[in-house]
């Protein structure tokens, strides 16, 4: 009923609405009010030289205040004159070679620029929101311009062979995310200006031995995305900044030395994955104090010492802490609070996990140990009440027992035994001296000469091989054909 009226009419800051009707604002409802979580001294965003800025404590819509906060003053710089939209878009296609696009259908032309390829406009008027142009041929620097569209949120240019002047991302005002992953971009700068921004992807870039300090000044961050680069650093402690965060991925990317404990201070985090890296170190236990987590993945790095419990999580659905160096027992209570309903998957596999696997585990379904120095089972895991393999198979469908091997470290099926190795010392070996297995084979000892040799544990010597590339730059080796791939045997390792 108020569609009629004009936004600049209209005043419901510091009341207690939970919602606005799409009929009256559409996506652009902060200029009416600003949204649950953000404020502004009008409570709403009256023009592009005032936005609504994030205040974890505003419940309702069109608060004004912020405990604590103070509202950023407007820029210093004026906000340039208002450039005609289809100019800027004209600009990115001079600057980026737009006639050798793989599709610029309509670009140029004289039709509306929300009919050119990769433009979607706003729902009330032909102003850009989104504009998506990934793996398009792009190239050269995208002009700063494109951070002057006024109603843009979503710029999308990943894998192109492109770089970004950031100049006029402080004008960015709507902008909330953001992909420049896979292209050529070595630099940031600029970035930390942007007012809003809440999805930051810049993986697979040309990023070298350092992380853009620029990232640690985006306060605003929800999601930020950083693997395959080649950062070849520690994770600076002020990661401890970006508070909003709830997702960091960072695989991939040669980061060194240990993680800080001031990702702790990331309270609202879901999701970590710091896969395949060179971490070092235990685990913080400042991560324990992250009740939100779901997903945890640090695997491939060589993280040691003792496992946290995750006592205090109730959330974490995936686990994954394979491939590292982690020691002792695991804790009596690990993951006890977790709802095994909703649990995924917990792999501890390729470590120095000594001990009994505690009856804790038996809530789980799929727990993956192998190629650890585990002695024994807990008599509840085996229950063959628990159903499905272990019906079948028992205690060797979690693990293979002592003195006995296979490609997995585990009965999965009848065509996948566990075989005789009189090397294996300990549950759940998935190799015995790298020696190839066929169906119904059997493994015994090597005699040569009259002599019984018999092989070294494979589990630690491959654990040894794993660590040695690790910590020596082994991607960097003139020849390291196999090493790190757990489908062929260590002894093949180039």
């Amino acid at each position: 009923i108020l569609s009629g009226i004009p936004f600049s009419s209209m005043n419901f800051s510091d009341n207690r609405f939970s919602g606005i009707s799409s009929d009256l604002c559409g996506n652009d409802c902060a200029m009416v009010l600003c949204a649950p979580t953000t404020f502004s001294p009008t409570g709403r965003q009256p023009s592009s030289a005032e936005y609504c800025e994030h205040c974890p404590t505003a419940v309702y819509w069109g608060t004004t205040t912020c405990p604590g906060i103070s509202p950023t003053p407007s820029p210093i710089d004026p906000l340039p004159e208002s450039i005609n939209e289809k100019d800027i878009l004209k600009s990115i296609y001079d600057s980026c070679r737009g006639e050798d696009w793989f599709n610029s259908e309509n670009w140029m032309s004289s039709e509306n620029i929300c009919d050119w390829y990769g433009v979607t406009c706003t729902p009330f008027q032909d102003s850009v929101q989104s504009l998506v142009l990934s793996d398009n041929n792009l190239v050269n620097e995208v002009p700063t311009e494109v951070f002057q569209l006024p109603y843009l949120e979503t710029l999308i240019l990943d894998s192109n062979g492109i770089t970004v002047d950031f100049t006029s991302i402080k004008y960015a005002f709507k902008l909330s995310s953001l992909d420049l992953s896979s292209t050529d971009l070595f630099s940031v700068e600029g970035i930390e200006n942007a007012p809003n921004l809440l999805t930051l992807d810049i993986s697979q870039n040309d990023f070298q031995k350092s992380i853009p300090k620029e990232i640690f000044s985006l306060t605003t961050l929800q999601q930020l995305f950083m693997g395959d680069n080649d950062f070849r650093t520690s994770i600076p402690s002020n990661i401890g900044d970006l508070k909003n965060l709830r997702l960091l991925s960072c695989p991939s990317s040669m980061l060194t030395g240990s993680i800080p404990s001031n990702i702790g201070a990331l309270i609202d985090l879901v999701h970590i994955n710091l896969e395949d890296n060179s971490l070092t170190g235990s685990l913080p236990l400042d991560l324990e104090n992250l009740y939100s987590l779901t997903f945890v993945d640090a695997s491939d790095n060589t993280l040691e010492g003792q496992l946290p419990s995750f006592s205090a999580m109730k959330n974490i659905r995936r686990l994954d802490l394979s491939n590292n160096a982690f020691s002792q027992s695991i804790p009596e209570d690990f993951l006890s609070n977790v709802n095994p309903l909703f649990f995924d998957y917990l792999d501890l596999s390729n470590n120095f996990i000594v001990g009994e696997v505690p009856s804790i585990l038996a809530h789980f379904e799929s727990v993956f140990l192998q190629d650890n120095l585990i002695t024994g089972l807990d008599d509840e895991l085996c229950d063959k009440a628990r159903g499905g393999l272990i019906k079948q198979f028992g205690c060797d469908s979690i693990l293979c027992p002592p003195k006995t091997f296979n490609a997995i470290g585990r009965q999965d099926s009848e065509s996948n035994p566990c075989h005789t190795c009189p090397s294996a010392q300990y549950y759940g070996s998935t190799s015995c001296g790298g020696a190839a297995v066929t169906e119904g084979t059997e493994i015994t000892a090597v005699v040569q000469e009259g002599v019984e040799i018999r092989p070294s544990d494979a589990n630690e010597e491959k654990q040894a091989l794993a660590k040695l590339y690790l910590t020596c730059g082994g991607e960097y080796w003139t020849e390291n054909e196999h090493w790190m791939d757990s489908n062929i045997s260590f002894c093949k390792w180039k």
